[in-house]
């Protein structure tokens, strides 16, 4: 809820802010649809542009191999706890803790 009130504050500060700088609104829709640089610094601007489109490709393979080493621990936790509950030679005093078996007392599967 933090993060989502400061994102609004930022976006409410912006829309102040166009609404002081008036913009023409042509300008702006033309923008939208039609990008194009202009000016001293355009070309470094370009390079900047898509050297955050490279990152942001770069970032996806990284949360999606961090995903994929988040889902084997989940499986492997999971495989483990089935395989100890359905064991038949757990003693009957661990047999208890198996009954009721939650993410709190995965320290016993180990």
């Amino acid at each position: 809820m933090l993060i989502a009130m400061l994102v609004f504050v930022m976006a409410g500060c912006f829309f102040g802010e166009m609404s002081y700088v008036k913009p023409p609104a042509l300008g702006v829709v033309k923008g939208i649809f039609v990008p194009k640089f202009n000016g001293q610094g355009a070309t470094s601007d370009a390079i900047a542009l898509l050297g955050a489109l490279d990152a942001c490709r770069y970032f996806l393979i990284e949360s999606g191999i961090a995903l994929f080493v988040a889902f084997l621990i989940n499986v492997v936790v999971v495989a483990v706890s089935a395989s100890i509950y359905t064991d038949d030679n757990v003693s009957s005093a661990n047999q208890q803790h198996c009954n009721d078996l939650n993410l709190n007392l995965a320290s016993l599967l180990l």
